[in-house]
This record gives C-alpha cells, sequence and structure tokens, in this order.
C-alpha cells in the first residue's frame, strides 16, 4: 500500500493492480516518449534522495512509535 506514497504523477506511472491494458498502456507511453520517461526517472530518483534517506526513514519510524 505505500506505492503511491512514493510514485505520482510527477515521477511515475501508477497503473491498476492485475490490469494487463494499463500497463501496456503505461509501457506503450514511456517507450513513445523517451524524454518524458527520462523525466519521470530522474524526479523519481531525487524523491527518493530527498525524502527516503535512512535518516529520514528512522526519523519517521520513531516519531509514529511516539505517537502510540
Amino acid at each position: 500500500g505505500g506505492i503511491p506514497e512514493i510514485i505520482n504523477n510527477d515521477n511515475g506511472i501508477l497503473t491498476r493492480p492485475r490490469n494487463s491494458k494499463d500497463i501496456q498502456n503505461a509501457i506503450e507511453f514511456l517507450i513513445k516518449t523517451p524524454e518524458e520517461a527520462k523525466k519521470l526517472g530522474q524526479n523519481l530518483k531525487e524523491k527518493i534522495i530527498n525524502d527516503f534517506t535512512s535518516e529520514e526513514m528512522l526519523r519517521k519510524t520513531f516519531a509514529l512509535y511516539k505517537r502510540y
């Protein structure tokens, strides 16, 4: 369930689970628009580097534990 927390329209393409037509359309789009595919990949890399460092994940985990 955490994938939409990472992937959004700025850094990827979400498809419905087990929907082969959605997956096909996403792959075809990326193949036909390599500049958009590159942009999505760069945006995702930046998001991961900035938002999902070990330190940030530990901070969020400890904050969650402290709530309970």
